[in-house]
C-alpha cells in the first residue's frame, strides 16, 4: 500500500494493527506497527499524527530492547520534527538517541546515512548553511561506501545537495546534483513520476539563476 502511495488505505491497515497490538498486549509487535503507522502518516500529510506513532513507537521498541527498530524509528523522528515540521531543536535532542540506537543495535550504515542526511537539512533550516553542506556530504560519502544501493535515498540527498548549494549561491555544483538525481529517479521510477519531474524543474530553475534557457 505504501509503494502504491494509497497512504490514506494504508494509515488505516496501520492503525487496525496497533489496535491489535494493544489489545494483544505484544510489545514487539506494537512498536512495529508503530513504524509502520508514522510512516504512513507522513507520506498522508500528518506529520503531527506521525510524531506521536514515531515517539510511542521509540518508547516501546526501547522497553522491549528492540534496538534496531528504536534505531529506525528515532531517525525518522529526526525527520519529521526537524524536516517536516522545521521543530529543529527538538529534532537535534533526538538525533544523539538516534545515533545511540544505532550504534547499540550492531550499526547500520544505510540508517546511519539517512541520518546523516536528516542532521544536514536540519542545520540548513536552522540557518547554519555551512554547517549543513557539510553534512549533507558526509551523507553523500557515507552513501557512496554502501555495499548494497539505495538508489531512492541517494536521489534525495543529491536534491538536498542541490538546493543548499543553490541557496549558496554555487550554481554549477547544483546543476550537477540536481541532474544526478534526475538520472537516478528517471532510472528507477520513470520520466513521468513526479518525483522525475521535480528534478526537472530543480534543474530549470538553475539553469535560469545561472542565466540559460
Amino acid at each position: 500500500l505504501r509503494d502504491t502511495a494509497r497512504y490514506r488505505e494504508g494509515v488505516a491497515v496501520a492503525d487496525t494493527a496497533v489496535q491489535w497490538a494493544r489489545a494483544v498486549e505484544q510489545g514487539p509487535a506494537l512498536a512495529e506497527a508503530l513504524y509502520w503507522q508514522g510512516a504512513l502518516r507522513v507520506q498522508a500529510g500528518d506529520y503531527a499524527g506521525a510524531e506521536a506513532a514515531f515517539s510511542e513507537g521509540g518508547r516501546a521498541a526501547l522497553a522491549g530492547g528492540q534496538l534496531r527498530v528504536a534505531a529506525r524509528i528515532l531517525v525518522e523522528l529526526v525527520a519529521v520534527l526537524g524536516v517536516s515540521q522545521s521543530h529543529h531543536e527538538q529534532a537535534t535532542q533526538w538525533s544523539p538517541w538516534a545515533r545511540a540506537a544505532i550504534a547499540g543495535s550492531g550499526g547500520d550504515p544505510p540508517l546511519l546515512a539517512r541520518l546523516m542526511r536528516y542532521e544536514g537539512l536540519v542545520l540548513v533550516g536552522q540557518g547554519q548553511r555551512a554547517a549543513g553542506l557539510g553534512r549533507l556530504q558526509e551523507a553523500l560519502a557515507a552513501h557512496e561506501r554502501l555495499t548494497t544501493a539505495a538508489p531512492l535515498d541517494l536521489a534525495a540527498l543529491h536534491t538536498d545537495l542541490g538546493h543548499a548549494l543553490d541557496r549558496m549561491g554555487q550554481l554549477d555544483e547544483a546543476l550537477q546534483h540536481h541532474q544526478r538525481a534526475r538520472e537516478i529517479t528517471r532510472r528507477e521510477l520513470g520520466p513521468a513520476h513526479p518525483t522525475t519531474i521535480a528534478a526537472q524543474y530543480d534543474i530549470a530553475s538553475v539553469l535560469t539563476g545561472k542565466g540559460e534557457h
